[in-house]
């Protein structure tokens, strides 16, 4: 017997609940879909698991159909929330065992293309929505007052996007899943959502706009791919009315900010008009948050830097031509000549210590064309590709309007600056030298000695 097979009315052990940490329980009820012109009935689970798309697993005690695309989903049935119906218009089809596709069995159904929603049939009209967010974390939030003190450590925070108070909290089960994602035991994690009032006359996709608007700006600030894993819909009394739940790009989960937690209001609260603004005037620049995000996701150091190198281009590309630069002249400018028109025409800050000895240029080539490593250190090369991400996350954070600071080195220490130093000393992560390591060692030393003699005193 496969180890796929199972029996029709016992769904596949733990293959959609992933413990107790899924971002949606298991839904389950009646299901038909229709492929090929035929339409196919039996049992289906829905759920979110605690990473990945969601997964829909499909049973039918008859023949099963081939492997294709599917659509016009439907599913029936009952929770602690109330009877519901999803709906799910395109999707694909997968069999568990292929070899026993006339004896009926399982199958997984993955959405694809447009959100599944669920809708509940209870509770009065949405009053607010809750997005629940992959791969964004924070700290430090709004300060709380409390038992004769007050704490910033884990709090919820409230910034004004879209001319309305959004609120950021941590996920009842992020305690749980942040180690569990720090340390890649699973790939992505949702730790944290946000709370959104809905205005009159407001569709779910207008929600869902202002949602993956508000993950492109998170995009930016964490430095890693920040997308909507769901919309959950509730009424006044706090019921849940519906859910949508998309089929995001997802990445793997990164602690490495741009913005500091210190920061994130401001961010939030000032850059949104000019992200939305951005979009709407400039199609390219729908596709900016992707470019920012992905940086990371490739494994090899050189796939990372052609990856660099081609959003910087996008980036300045884009600038030119918004400033009235004709596009076919911008799209002819080799990577010098595109730095040179960004000085000249954007007035872009580009000291010299970026471009030193050639190395971006050499290594580009090297990368986009395939050539000969220019130098055989690696860690230079990586201190490289540090430094031009930085470089590019600050005139993106300008371009939005941003005056705050970002998290960037200090002589090779991490720490801040403003988000229009350019100066070496802040964008060079460069090691520390032995000297100031024998220095910082004493310094410590002389602390742990102070804090003795002070409990000793005490």
């Amino acid at each position: 017997m496969s180890a796929f097979s199972h029996a029709v009315d016992e769904p596949p052990p733990a293959l959609l609940e992933h413990a107790d940490l899924a971002r949606l329980r298991p839904h389950r009820g009646t299901a038909c879909y229709a492929m090929a012109g035929e339409r196919f009935s039996g049992t289906a689970e829905f759920t979110l698991p605690v990473s990945g798309q969601a997964i829909i697993a499909f049973a039918t005690k008859g023949e099963r159909s081939d492997q294709n695309l599917g659509e016009n989903l439907v599913i029936e049935g009952n929770t602690d929330d109330g009877p519901f119906t999803i709906t799910c218009p395109r999707a694909h089809v997968k069999h568990m065992d292929r070899a026993a596709r006339k004896d009926g069995g399982w199958s997984l159904i993955s959405p694809m293309n447009e959100p599944a929603r669920i809708n509940y049939h209870h509770g009065g009209p949405a009053a607010r929505v809750v997005v629940l967010l992959n791969n964004f974390d924070y700290e430090c939030g709004d300060v709380v007052e409390g038992n004769g003190g007050w704490t910033r450590i884990g709090t919820p925070f409230a910034a004004t996007i879209d001319e309305r108070v959004v609120t950021f909290s941590h996920t009842p089960l992020g305690p749980r899943l942040r180690p569990l994602a720090a340390a890649q035991v699973i790939p992505a994690a949702s730790l944290v959502e946000c709370a959104v009032s809905l205005r009159d006359g407001e569709g779910d996709d207008d929600l869902l706009a202002v949602a993956t608007d508000i993950a492109g700006l998170c995009t930016i600030a964490a430095g890693g791919t920040v997308s909507v894993a769901m919309l959950t819909f509730l009424d006044e009394d706090g019921r849940t009315v519906r859910r949508l739940i998309p089929q995001p790009v997802t990445s793997r989960y990164r602690r490495n900010g741009i913005v500091d937690d210190r920061w994130l209001v401001q961010f939030l609260s000032s850059t949104y008009p000019a992200f939305a603004a951005m979009k709407q005037a400039h199609e390219p620049w729908r596709k900016l948050s992707s470019y920012c995000g992905s940086l990371e996701d490739p494994p090899y150091l050189e796939q990372k830097f052609a990856a660099l190198m081609m959003a910087i281009e996008f980036f300045a590309r884009n600038c030119l031509i918004e400033e009235g630069q004709p596009e076919q002249v911008v799209a002819k400018l080799d990577f010098p000549a595109l730095v040179g028109a960004a000085k000249r025409k954007l007035g872009w800050d580009i000291p010299k210590h970026y471009t030193a000895r050639d190395a971006v240029r050499l290594w580009r080539n090297a990368v986009m064309h395939g050539g000969e490593w220019p130098d055989a250190d690696t860690a230079a090369f990586r201190r490289l590709f540090d430094k031009w991400r930085l470089f590019l996350f600050r005139r993106v954070l300008i371009r939005l309007g941003y005056q705050g600071d970002v998290v960037s080195p200090d002589k090779g220490w991490a720490s801040s600056s403003p988000v229009g130093d350019f100066t070496e000393e802040h964008n060079a992560f460069v090691p520390v030298a032995p000297d100031d390591i024998a220095n910082v060692r004493k310094l410590n030393e002389h602390i742990r000695a102070f804090n003795a003699q002070a409990k000793e005193s005490d």
